[in-house]
């Protein structure tokens, strides 16, 4: 990485990183793809290997500062909180099961300000990757998520000595690249994950009205 990208990416960290499964599988219905979207829903999810009723709400980033216009739902167990600084724009899903809100389990999206190059947005994602403990992967093994230009798995030490593991997913649209973490500590990932799929799953574009 150059020295621009560089220091790019040592700015960002703070702000992108540190900012304040069961047996069946969850097959979701989707919901509709553009307006007229209904601001909640119930539907049922297997969480521990149990099935749940859950109410969704409708995020609306048309509603909110963030430059990337998109819906979709996620879990009202997981707070959406949105922010914006010189270096780019995110709303973080916080986890809040139980009422108590748990910072280090999230799905992020982080937006990044115009005119980064994907050089500097892939150095940028790896630099964040490898501040949480870069897990490499094999060459030959396949993308996660189809959507993704590059995908990077972390694992190290959270607040409290938990381990924390998640995935940082690198994507564009339009003129902006963005980034996707999803971050949890490894014994609750069969609480974090379905509800995770769900934000994934039922987001859509304003602009062409299709999904990830």
């Amino acid at each position: 990485m150059d020295r621009r990208a560089l220091q790019i990416a040592t700015s960002t960290l703070a702000f992108f990183l540190f900012a304040g499964c069961g047996e069946k599988s969850n097959e979701l219905q989707s919901s509709p793809p553009r307006a007229n979207r209904p601001e909640v829903l119930q539907r049922s999810l297997f969480i521990e290997k149990e099935e749940r009723s859950i109410t969704l709400k409708l995020f609306d980033a048309t509603k909110t500062t963030l430059p990337l216009r998109f819906t979709t739902y996620s879990p009202d167990d997981m707070i959406p909180e949105v922010k914006s600084e010189r270096e780019g724009d995110s709303v973080r899903f916080v986890a809040a099961f139980g009422g108590r809100r748990n910072a280090d389990e999230y799905l992020g999206v982080f937006i990044e300000v115009q005119g980064r190059t994907e050089a500097e947005a892939r150095g940028i994602a790896r630099m964040a990757a490898i501040a949480r403990g870069l897990v490499e992967r094999p060459p030959d093994q396949p993308k996660l998520r189809q959507w993704a230009l590059s995908e990077y798995d972390f694992a190290g030490s959270g607040p409290k000595g938990k381990r924390v593991v998640g995935t940082i997913f690198l994507s564009r649209h339009a003129d902006r690249y963005f980034t996707i973490v999803l971050s949890y500590p490894e014994q609750y990932a069969g609480e974090v994950m379905p509800r995770a799929e769900v934000i994934l799953n039922e987001w859509r574009w304003q602009d062409t009205g299709q999904s990830l």
